[in-house]
């Protein structure tokens, strides 16, 4: 999904925001699991070997940030899946300093060859499409900027469909402003968060396209309700600026 940057937790949250990152708590057993598509292919490979062939200029920005996390919240031997994982600059960092399980998938056909030639590692890298199930259950769900997910928030804050438009004049709310109605993560996303088990985290960095909460008065209440549609409860939100 391309280049990443993962940076440091701030000290305070709900600044001005080129960036997000949030963290919720699943409060349900894992439902749902599904099984891997015919057209995916899962290569076994050295949490380091992506990265490595093309590095990262903030990689160590983005090992400090990983490392706050893994401490933070006590990742540390569990099972990840992290969605839209480009060169697994992130991912990497979750296997070698929390040593937990990881499972990467991304649909950049261009990062196949590079698997390829891999030696054979503790980490599973699937290439395949991200809306289809993946079997078992998962203690973290990671999200770091997926391109749908970006682009959806992007089209219902910037462009709203007639519908929303037509609901913002009705209930007499401000057109630039985030509809209630609308869950800000993709359903992508969402349905991944089925897997986790009981007490699973599903953390979400959004830089691409964050929306700035105390603009957007109705952006926290929409996310809460998403959440608690899916027996996920908020636990926080940092924004910062670089």
């Amino acid at each position: 999904m391309g280049a990443r940057t993962l940076l440091p937790l701030p000290s305070g949250n709900l600044a001005a925001i080129p960036a997000m990152l949030l963290i919720a708590m699943s409060r349900a057993t894992m439902t749902s699991a599904g099984v891997c598509g015919n057209n995916m292919a899962t290569y076994y490979v050295q949490p380091d070997w992506l990265a490595q062939r093309a590095i990262h200029p903030k990689d160590e920005t983005i090992r400090v940030a990983i490392e706050q996390l893994i401490e933070r919240y006590d990742i540390k031997n569990r099972n990840i899946l992290s969605l839209g994982s480009g060169f697994a600059y992130e991912e990497r960092h979750l296997v070698e300093l929390g040593k937990n399980r990881m499972t990467a998938i991304d649909n950049n056909k261009d990062i196949e060859p590079i698997l390829r030639k891999a030696p054979t590692g503790e980490m599973i890298y699937i290439i395949g499409d991200a809306r289809k199930k993946l079997p078992g259950s998962f203690d973290v769900l990671y999200v770091s900027s997926l391109l749908p997910d970006e682009v959806r928030r992007h089209q219902i804050a910037s462009n709203p469909s007639w519908l929303d438009r037509k609901a913002k004049h009705g209930f007499g709310i401000d057109p630039d402003q985030w509809p209630i109605w609308r869950g800000p993560f993709h359903r992508i996303i969402m349905r991944h968060v089925r897997a986790l088990n009981r007490g699973g985290l599903l953390i979400v960095q959004s830089y691409a396209y964050s929306l700035d909460p105390h603009f957007h008065k109705h952006y926290l209440s929409a996310l809460r309700l998403q959440l608690r549609l899916h027996r996920m409860v908020l636990l926080e939100i940092h924004s910062f600026v670089q």
